[in-house]
Formats: C-alpha cells, structure tokens, sequence
C-alpha cells in the first residue's frame, strides 16, 4: 500500500501547474500513488504531455469527457471538427499515449481508504457497474426525480444527494468548484480558466492547491436568468452575450420564442461561413418574420430547431444551446 494517494482534479493540458503541485506535495513515485480524475486534454496548453506523463510515471486516471471527445474524434465516431486545442493535443499524441488514454477505466475502486473516482458523478442508490456511461462522464446535478443531468440548473447538485459508502471523488464541474460534502468532493476548480489545480491528499485527507500559471481558456459561465418567458418574442431575437469563441471574441447567443410560445437559444454564427447571421445589422430574420436569417447570403433557418431550409448550407442546424423556463416563469440559459 503506497503511503499516500494524491487524486488531483481536472488538469487539462495544464502540465507546468500539475509538476509544481505534486513538487509542493513533495510526491515520490514508487511511494505515493496519483491517481486524476480525467479530463487530462483540452483547453489548456500541453494534454500530450500530461497524458505522457501520467503514462510514463505509472500513474492512474479514469477517462474524462474530453478525452473521450478524443477518442471518438481519432475512431472517426463523430464528424464535428475539434477545437484547435483539442486538435494540437491530438496531433502531439503518440500511438503509445493513445493507447493508454484508450485502456481508461470509466471509475477506479480504492477499497482500501473507501474511495470511488469518477469523473462526473454518481446517482445515488444505483450500484457502480450499473451506472450509465454518459452520467459517470457527464452529470452535474440530479432532477426532481432522481434522474441525472449534465446541468447544474436541472436541480441539487449530486453530491448533495449522495449517501455513500463510499466516498466519491470527482471533478467536471469547474462552474461550481471545489466541492465538500459528507461522502463526496468536487476537485474541478478551473486550473485550465486561471483558478487552481486541486488534489485530495489520503488517508491525510487535506486538499492542496496550487493557482494556475496563466489564463488557458475563456472560462465557462454558469447559468444566467434572461427573462420572463412572456417576454420572448418570436419576432425579435433576444441578443445575449454568453462566454467566447476559440479565438477570443465575444460569443453572441440569439434567444427567442418559437411561434408556439417555446424558448429557444441558437449561437449566432451561420453554419455556411463563420460569420454572424445579422453581419453587424442588427436584422437577424428575414422581411417575413418567419425565419432567422443570413445577411452575407440568405440562408433561413427554422425558429423551432434552427434547421436550415434554404440555402448554401442547407440541412445544416445552428448550434443550439440548453434553456429552460425556471419555477417562477423566468427563462433560465444553461
């Protein structure tokens, strides 16, 4: 049995800050154990080389969102292309780092000190082996009904809900950041958006930390309230600044009604060229107020699923955000 077990949060190609954390922990491979949450690519400036490293060391990790993003991505299961990030991780990736990143379990038992990792989450009350892929990998907070949700929005956070045995540690959800609860703690504190990298330290049960070096990527926000539902409009999209593209700029989101009365989030960028639908217009439909439109070339995409109808990228949908409308009939964009 190692004489310590550091589980450190999302890393995210943060390589520099993960060296700096284990040095301040005074880590001995051979005597302690490391063992990462996941999320070891994307966002930050180095994933090949923590996946090497986590390789080369004999480290341990269970698989994150993002590297299966990867995964997928290199199995040719998904057609969206990768980000640049994730593409120069990708690219730096050698065929013995792949296959390592490709053996990752889903969760990793540590019977001895009680603990479960995981990258996500859990829902209470289901056995480990029977929980589904796409929770351990994706949730954040669990419904009304007990059922998961990858947003926070949906209801409770899990981690309030969980009972254990035994404890849970994971990450994924840098939004809310670190997270303490009677049987499970959320490492993810946003070491890759300029917060810290974070790890638990067993059986010393202490959290050490240690701030980023620099800024990697545009930080994701949490939920924003906009509006009442009744003052959406099926004629006059609702622009909203939301986070930023990969090039730094300003992410504009174009919320609305559809003519059935339902919300609606689209990113305002066609799907022909990457320009803004209203190319600085401020006229995001056409005369007919009927559909969201193109100024650089006319395309007409559907309010109701933002399909395109007409035009060069049409069967192309814009990209649609999660929205909802929150207990007092606010309309709630995830």
């Amino acid at each position: 049995m190692p004489d310590r077990t550091v589980i450190v949060g999302d890393i995210h190609g943060c390589l520099e800050e993960l060296r700096a954390l284990l040095g301040d922990l005074r880590f001995e491979s051979g005597r302690d154990r490391l063992v990462s949450v996941g999320d070891l690519v994307g966002k930050g400036p180095d994933g090949a080389g923590v996946v090497r490293f986590m390789r080369e060391g004999g480290h341990e990790a269970v698989l994150g969102n993002h590297d299966e993003k990867l995964l997928r991505w290199r199995a040719g299961e998904t057609k969206k292309p990768l980000s640049d990030t994730h593409a120069a991780h990708a690219a730096a990736m050698t065929d013995a780092d792949w296959a390592w990143l490709e053996a990752l379990p889903l969760y990793l038992e540590i019977p001895e000190l009680d603990v479960l990792v995981v990258h996500a989450g859990v829902v209470p009350g289901v056995p480990i082996r029977k929980q589904r892929r796409e929770d351990l990998l994706l949730m954040r907070s669990l419904r009304p009904d007990g059922t998961a949700s990858p947003r926070l929005g949906d209801g409770r956070l899990w981690g309030s809900r969980y009972q254990g045995p035994p404890r849970v540690v994971f990450g994924h959800d840098a939004i809310t950041g670190l997270q303490r609860w009677p049987h499970a703690i959320g490492l993810d504190t946003g070491c890759c958006y300029g917060g810290h990298l974070s790890a638990l330290v067993l059986p010393e049960n202490r959290v050490a930390q240690r701030r980023a070096f620099a800024t990697h990527a545009a930080a994701a926000q949490g939920p924003l309230r906009l509006c009442p539902k009744a003052e959406l409009s099926s004629t006059e999209p609702r622009p909203i600044v939301w986070g930023r593209l990969e090039n730094g700029r300003p992410r504009e989101v174009l919320v609305l009604a559809t003519p059935a009365g339902e919300p609606r989030a689209y990113v305002n960028v066609c799907m022909h060229l990457p320009v803004p639908l209203d190319g600085g217009s401020r006229q995001f439909m056409n005369l007919a107020k009927t559909h969201l439109m193109c100024g650089t070339h006319g395309a007409l995409y559907r309010l109701e699923d933002g399909y395109c109808t007409e035009g060069p990228c049409e069967g192309s949908t814009l990209e649609a955000l999660p929205i909802w409308i929150d207990d007092d009939g606010w309309v709630v964009l995830d």
